[in-house]
């Protein structure tokens, strides 16, 4: 229970942080510029280079690639089940639609989580200001690409075989 109760923790900090940030610009007086929404105030560097330009044309192919392989869990979780491996070797398979409707829910919020730490390219980005922006910019794409796309299977065989 406590490492759940601890997740929990780490998930309301990650949404009330950019939202606290906010807040504590406005009432310094700084105004978000027009249109704007509240992602795009807190990521959007004030230079006028094309960084946020950049990392948001690649938010699409990325949230794409988590929907095929959110996809692939599910279908991977079946098929463990239905061959018995790990620790569903005494399990049968009983297909249940609260259950998927469950296993998507909880994706969702996964590809949530997720689109929040594909900030941190843009974020990083902007600190660090790298002089090869270019190269920097494929590096880190890939890392949070890959990273973002091994964690569901991890996880999957993670609690069928530890």
């Amino acid at each position: 229970m406590g490492v759940l109760a601890l997740f929990m923790i780490v998930i309301l900090a990650a949404g009330i942080f950019p939202l606290s940030l906010y807040l504590v610009r406005t009432m310094q007086g700084e105004q978000p510029r027009e249109g704007r929404t509240l992602d795009e105030e807190l990521t959007r560097p004030s230079s006028k280079d094309d960084a946020f330009d950049w990392w948001e044309a690649q938010r699409r192919p990325f949230n794409r690639s988590l929907l095929a392989v959110g996809i692939a869990v599910v279908l991977l979780y079946y098929a463990i089940i239905q061959t018995g491996l790990g620790k569903y070797r005494f399990a049968t398979l009983e297909f249940n639609w609260w259950a998927l409707f469950f296993q998507v829910v909880l994706y969702l919020i996964y590809m949530g989580i997720a689109n929040l730490l594909y900030n941190t390219g843009l974020i990083v980005e902007s600190m660090r200001k790298p002089q090869a922006v270019m190269a920097f910019r494929r590096r880190a794409y890939l890392l949070i690409f890959w990273v973002g796309m091994v964690a569901p299977f991890l996880f999957l065989l993670g609690l069928a075989f530890i």
